[in-house]
């Protein structure tokens, strides 16, 4: 609409440092990729037995981690 963003902002009410956000996180795509393959290999095992399995191969990521990582299914 030809409008600055400043402008924009202030128009909706939405603060600048909201609008030009970006995470900071690392994506987790291999880990993701790891954690399907043993989720599909072993399809009783929960998240509990599944970081069992991750820690018996080396990943040092945690046990709400992993959680997190199920739980959000994408």
């Amino acid at each position: 609409m030809g409008l600055s963003e400043r402008r924009a902002c202030q128009i909706v009410e939405v603060d600048r440092k909201t609008v030009r956000y970006s995470p900071r996180r690392p994506t987790d795509t291999e880990l993701r990729a790891k954690l399907r393959d043993l989720a599909n290999a072993r399809r009783r095992f929960g998240y509990r037995r599944l970081f069992v399995l991750l820690r018996q191969e080396g990943e040092r990521s945690g046990k709400n981690r992993i959680y997190r990582l199920i739980a959000r299914k994408g």
